[in-house]
């Protein structure tokens, strides 16, 4: 279990849901969210190296479509490429 704490989402406490998932592809964090810290991604990523991890920098509260663009695309595409 990757060390440091995770932010609730929700009704449901990150750390808990760890052990309920075996394998995580890939995470796309926005550094800017309020909601969410970046930092809980960086902990999945730790628990599961072979993910793939994209920092969206500048992307607020789920915009990282929008401020991500061709990183964005090209990272949701790469993901569904492999699975």
């Amino acid at each position: 279990m990757a060390e440091g704490n995770l932010t609730s989402v929700g009704q449901y406490e990150v750390q808990d849901l760890l052990g309920a998932v075996d394998f995580i592809k890939s995470l796309i964090h926005d550094e800017a969210d309020t909601n969410v810290p970046v930092e809980n991604s960086e902990l999945l990523r730790a628990e599961y190296p072979e993910a793939q991890f994209l920092r969206v920098p500048g992307a607020k509260n789920l915009k990282a479509f929008a401020t991500g663009g061709d990183n964005y695309l090209r990272e949701v595409f790469n993901f569904l490429d492999n699975i």
